[in-house]
């Protein structure tokens, strides 16, 4: 990165008649940003729209806006990219009206007689920025937010993420395993889904669900390789990670309406895995994690107690729980079903990415909680890239 030039080598510079324009513009890509975590970067550009020529261009961490716009117009005068013509000072600037005063201020000192006014970049800009991106991405299509779902509003997407917030902090994981299964019944349906709470083996955090017992007893059951545990019509998940794992749209709307999430690694993620591609959930799908959130914590907390096994003695409930569209009652249950753990051949899975060193091939493991999670990790959760969800 280039230093900013002296106010005396900027003020001899030549004057021009010319009016620049500086945009900014925040990126829907990631870059690490100094203390080692992923930042969406802003582009500062400085161009002539009327030669159609970038003069400077640099990108920053958002902390440094609004100072850094001034610092990178005042390179741009010093030391223009190739193709941007020689250095000179504009006649004038344009530049939207919330960086108008804070460059104002940060050029006064300069005394460039430069003057600016307020206004916004052009239509072209929007597509400049659309290829930078796609560069950057090398050109890997964009993942849909959740405002694309049909019939999601921005009010049932932030209820849906206050109700994943309060899931969070609740931390049912610590009381439930992946084994104990509940059936959850949203009243727009006839039938419970049946939800299975990742966590408790500290790999992966949310919430597995099954919209059939079979596709239950088809992850617990007998398989060669943990995508081969995921249902004919899809693994139904919602995940909690990190912001760069979100799609770009789902953050700037987060922006927008002011979502809450509750730390930096709960982002929650709702999606439906299939053997080869992702999708997004439909519509009843988010209705139901918004109140499904809701109530699994409150009949954690209040319904499910200890019997004389060390199980959770059976119990269920209608809970009444607050949603964007005002109460909803969700019926709960636990156990949701018979689960032959002990009939389930853990020895016949390649437990590959999961098996301690060491173990006798000739030994049947014990079935443990982060393997389990590790397979539904694997089967339902999401991977880091090339999820190629679609909306």
């Amino acid at each position: 990165m280039s230093r900013v030039p002296s106010r005396r080598t900027i003020a001899n510079l030549p004057q021009t008649s010319e009016t620049w324009q500086i945009a900014v513009a925040k990126l829907r890509t990631w870059i690490v940003s100094a203390d080692g975590r992923p930042t969406r970067p802003s582009a500062i550009f400085v161009f002539d729209p009327y030669e159609g020529i970038i003069i400077y261009t640099e990108l920053v961490e958002p902390a440094r806006i609004p100072d850094g716009v001034a610092d990178v117009l005042l390179k741009g005068m010093r030391k223009p990219l190739p193709g941007g013509g020689s250095p000179r000072r504009p006649a004038a600037i344009v530049v939207s009206p919330d960086l108008a005063a804070p460059i104002a201020s940060a050029l006064a000192p300069y005394e460039l007689e430069v003057t600016i006014y307020e206004g916004q970049p052009p239509e072209e800009f929007t597509e400049l920025i659309r290829d930078l991106e796609a560069h950057l991405r090398d050109d890997e299509a964009e993942h849909p937010g959740l405002l694309s779902v049909k019939g999601a509003t921005p009010e049932l997407v932030g209820g849906l993420f206050a109700a994943a917030a309060g899931f969070y902090r609740a931390a049912p994981w610590v009381q439930l395993t992946n084994s104990h299964v509940l059936a959850v019944r949203h009243p727009a349906e006839p039938k419970p889904r049946f939800a299975s709470v990742m966590g408790n083996g500290g790999v992966q955090y949310g919430l597995a669900t099954f919209l059939n017992w079979s596709d239950v007893e088809q992850m617990f059951g007998s398989v060669d390789h943990p995508m081969e545990a995921i249902p004919e019509a899809g693994g139904h998940t919602l995940f909690f990670d990190t912001a760069d794992i979100v799609p770009f749209d789902d953050l700037d709307a987060m922006e927008q309406h002011g979502w809450e999430v509750a730390a930096e690694d709960a982002y929650p993620i709702p999606i439906i895995y299939e053997r080869d591609s992702a999708r997004r959930p439909e519509l009843i799908d988010l209705l139901w994690y918004e109140a499904a959130l809701r109530a699994i914590p409150e009949f954690v907390r209040d319904h499910l107690k200890l019997d004389a096994s060390g199980d959770f003695a059976p119990a269920e409930a209608a809970i009444e729980v607050d949603t964007h569209a005002g109460p909803v009652k969700v019926d709960v249950k636990y156990p949701a079903g018979k689960l032959p753990l002990e009939a389930y051949p853990v020895h016949d899975v390649d437990w590959a990415d999961f098996e301690d060193e060491g173990e006798e091939e000739d030994e049947i493991p014990v079935l443990d909680r982060r393997a389990m999670e590790s397979m539904m990790a694997q089967a339902l959760g999401a991977p880091r890239s090339g999820t190629g969800i679609s909306s």
